[in-house]
This record gives structure tokens, C-alpha cells and sequence, in this order.
């Protein structure tokens, strides 16, 4: 029986094969969400292949506009502000990733992706 050695680059290999065969999403990130660890927790894999790069969505800005049921706190947001750029991380995630997103986000229910 022949034991195999881990290796973190074959993983990312796989997975990036993996992404290459099914349906993705692009999803811009600010606030907690831009950490690739802190995003993996909510989606429970690996989230630095997905990484696109830097991004900026003009024409936003953030502020504290929404409250979470779930958090029990308010949370960031983007509002349209035609002055303002709000910078953030581009990701590519797979379709399988859009639940747990949703639930990370406060998505209600009757919005959610099936």
C-alpha cells in the first residue's frame, strides 16, 4: 500500500480542475469578505484559487445600512453614491458556493438560489 505525501499544490490542481467543469459566478467582495481565510470559513473550502484580483465597483459606497437578524448587529452595505468607489477583491466561485454565500450575507430565504 503506497502512502501519498500532501501536496497543497496538487490540491489547488484538482480544485482548479474541478472549477473548469462546472458553472461559476463572479462575486465582488469588501469588507471581512476580501480575506480569502475569513470567506473559506462561510463556504467551508478553500478559497485562494478563486481570487480574480483587485477590484473597484464606482459609482457605491459603504456604510452600516442593514441589520442582521443572524448577527444581531448592523452590517456593511453598499448604496449607490455616483461621487464614491468602493474597493473590494474579485472572486470566480463555483456555483456550489452560492448557498453558503447567501446564508453568510443574510440573503432571506425566499431570495436564495435554489
Amino acid at each position: 500500500m503506497k502512502s501519498e505525501i500532501y501536496n497543497p499544490a496538487k490540491l489547488d490542481l484538482k480544485q482548479k480542475q474541478m472549477q473548469q467543469q462546472e458553472q461559476d459566478f463572479y462575486y465582488f467582495a469588501y469588507g471581512s469578505c476580501m480575506c480569502p481565510v475569513d470567506l473559506q470559513r462561510s463556504l467551508g473550502e478553500n478559497t485562494y484559487p478563486y481570487v480574480v484580483g483587485a477590484a473597484k465597483l464606482q459609482g457605491y459606497r459603504l456604510g452600516f445600512y442593514r441589520y442582521s437578524q443572524n448577527r444581531k448587529s448592523g452590517v456593511l452595505d453598499v448604496i449607490p453614491d455616483y461621487a464614491w468607489v468602493v474597493h473590494g477583491v474579485l472572486y470566480q466561485l463555483p456555483w456550489r458556493c452560492s448557498h453558503a454565500l447567501d446564508k453568510r450575507e443574510d440573503v432571506p430565504s425566499t431570495l436564495r438560489r435554489k
